[in-house]
């Protein structure tokens, strides 16, 4: 006796909703790596990197719906000597690796192009008039403040600095809700970037080590 690999379709609406699973279920994340590599052949076709004639055939591949239905209807398998529901498994497994490879290819390609423009970073971040960095601020007050006069203080406070066109960082300066709980210059510090990446930077420099002794030395 299996378990089937997909939860049922009777039961998932009580845990999640149809807009949610179309943005964070298995099927829409392989969706938009295929996305990605049909707009990439695009992208290549336009400046003769590869021939007009494969932007078709790739756009077609770049389907998931063509992958699961035989994976979802073949995951019932007998209890012994299945007859045959796993051989049917084994030719899509195939197709839906290559695709989803070569959108991962298509993705470290590109990486190893980028080019980072720091300044214009900034200048996006700032343009959003520190919205962005609600999140760790609201946090940040939540522990003194409690949850719900908290999200009442955000709420009044993005609102006011999108309407007035303000940082949120001025904003919040001025109510004394804030400022009564913190030392100066600690709400500045809650809206630097790096004070909110976590560990990601450990990542990152463990991902860049792990690949730099990759490297072939010549």
């Amino acid at each position: 006796m299996t378990e089937a690999l997909a939860p049922s379709s009777l039961l998932l609406p009580m845990f999640s909703t149809v807009a949610m699973r179309a943005v964070v279920d298995d099927g829409a994340r392989v969706q938009r790596m295929l996305d990605f590599a049909a707009a990439l052949a695009r992208a290549e076709a336009a400046v003769g990197v590869i021939p007009h004639e494969a932007v078709d055939p790739i756009t077609a591949a770049a389907k998931v719906e063509r992958y699961p239905a035989t994976l979802m209807s073949a995951e019932a398998h007998e209890h012994e000597r299945a007859a045959g529901a796993w051989r049917a498994e084994w030719a899509t497994f195939p197709a839906l690796l290559l695709a989803v490879s070569g959108a991962l290819a298509c993705i470290a390609d590109i990486g190893e192009r980028l080019e980072v423009d720091s300044d214009r970073m900034r200048a996006n971040f700032e343009a959003t008039l520190g919205v962005t960095m609600a999140p760790p601020v609201a946090v940040a007050l939540a522990g003194e403040l409690g949850k719900s006069i908290t999200d009442q203080v955000m709420d009044e406070a993005i609102h006011e600095a999108l309407a007035e066109k303000r940082h949120l960082r001025e904003v919040l300066g001025e109510d004394d809700r804030v400022t009564l709980l913190m030392n100066p210059g600690e709400p500045a510090k809650l809206f630097e970037p790096l004070s909110y990446q976590g560990v990601a930077q450990t990542f990152i420099e463990r991902l860049v080590a792990s690949a730099q002794s990759r490297v072939p030395r010549r």
